[in-house]
């Protein structure tokens, strides 16, 4: 990811910054050659009826104090610049704009948080956020906005946090971009991207597969511990551990920092084991896959137990298993003649359990595995090629 002048941004540079900004600003007038005229007082604001801006569009007024003239505003196509409106507090009543081809917020010394750009979808251009001297909240961000070429946020002393989702998403990728001089965890570009925790888009924090009392179908519960650009979780299902089909997309959460449950029922799984993962997709179409759970349907069992892969070639295989408390299993394998050809004693912690095991020395056939807790005992087949 490229860095451009980061924490050694002078005040005389950013100065310098602000200052073309503005004298942009003012080579604009009323006569300006596009659909709607700039904004330069509170009756400009009031009196703005256009749903298109062809051009730039600068909001600039030492009275102007909200922006809900503009409440028609769908489209700019250059660049929407709103900078030194001392009274301006929030951008509530730009809510219906969707596209612009570039944003500068600089200068305004009472805005709060963005709050007005809830529904802005697309930026072509550098997306400006600079000496907004009380802002603390880049809420108005927190959701999908593709198209922006650069991507700067300088000297906002208040501003505690950039981990939005267009701030995280625009990270994740190799772009342009200069965080600076902000408040914590929003200071420099390292500390935005640990917020909004790049490493891991979607923390999962358990899966599992159950069969309810009824035993009629298989019951999927998981949860995770925060997310960031996550579109949803693809349920796929397989008979062998092998060849998967999607049975269902579950949506998810987008990008938050909050826990997240989530279920779903396939109310058709087929007899014998039903093996079960999630796809989780992120907005971009990025993916990665869950550890894969398992249920037996007519045995009436409660507990998760699968071996995978199954079949399987090189003998090595493992084990999920799900155990109501402490103890020991004792795993043994018989041949189809009914003659134990391994015995193993496994410890079981409470709750998942994934255990590792090589059955290379056995020769191709079919082969029963009792599973014995002690207190219960299932058989799984397993065949090996």
């Amino acid at each position: 990811m490229q860095n451009f002048t980061h924490t050694s941004f002078s005040l005389v540079q950013r100065r310098a910054f602000l200052g073309l900004v503005v004298a942009a600003c003012c080579w604009c007038s009323p006569a300006a050659a596009q659909i709607c005229s700039n904004v330069y007082n509170q009756a400009d604001v009031d009196n703005f009826n256009c749903t298109t801006v062809e051009g730039d569009l600068f909001i600039s007024g030492f009275d102007i104090n909200n922006l809900n003239g503009l409440s028609e505003l769908t489209h700019v196509s250059g660049r929407l610049v709103i900078v030194t409106n001392q009274f301006l507090v929030t951008l509530d009543g730009l809510n219906n704009l969707t596209s612009v081809g570039g944003l500068q917020i600089v200068a305004n010394q009472s805005l709060y948080n963005l709050a007005g750009l809830d529904n802005l979808s697309f930026v072509g251009g550098e997306m400006t956020i600079v000496e907004n001297q009380n802002l603390q909240s880049l809420i108005g961000l927190d959701h999908a906005i593709s198209g922006i070429g650069f991507l700067n946020i300088i000297d906002n002393p208040q501003l505690l946090s950039c981990s939005v989702q267009s701030v995280c998403d625009y990270l994740g990728g190799s772009n342009s971009v200069n965080i600076c001089c902000n408040g914590f965890e929003c200071n420099d570009e390292a500390q935005v991207e640990a917020a909004c925790a790049l490493a891991q888009p979607v923390e999962l924090t358990y899966f599992r597969a159950t069969i309810p009392e009824t035993g009629r179908y298989a019951l999927l519960t998981w949860r995770t511990a925060s997310e960031r650009n996550n579109l949803g979780f693809d349920i796929e299902r397989s008979s062998d551990g092998r060849t998967w089909q999607t049975l269902a997309l579950v949506p998810g959460h987008g990008t938050t920092q909050e826990e997240q449950s989530y279920a779903y029922t396939d109310e058709r799984p087929q007899p014998g084991e039903n093996y079960y993962r999630l796809k989780q997709v992120d907005f971009d179409g990025k993916f990665e896959y869950s550890d894969i759970r398992s249920v037996v349907m007519g045995s009436g069992a409660k507990d998760e137990v699968g071996i995978y892969p199954n079949p399987t070639h090189s003998g090595l295989v493992s084990l999920d298993y799900y155990a109501e408390k402490e103890g020991d299993l004792s795993v043994s394998v018989f041949d189809a003649l009914g003659r134990l050809m391994i015995l193993q004693n496994q410890t079981l912690v409470k709750e998942r359990n994934f255990l590792q095991f090589d059955f290379s020395q056995l020769t191709p056939g079919t082969y029963s595995v009792l599973l014995d807790n002690g207190a219960s005992h299932v058989y799984r087949t397993l065949t090996i090629q």
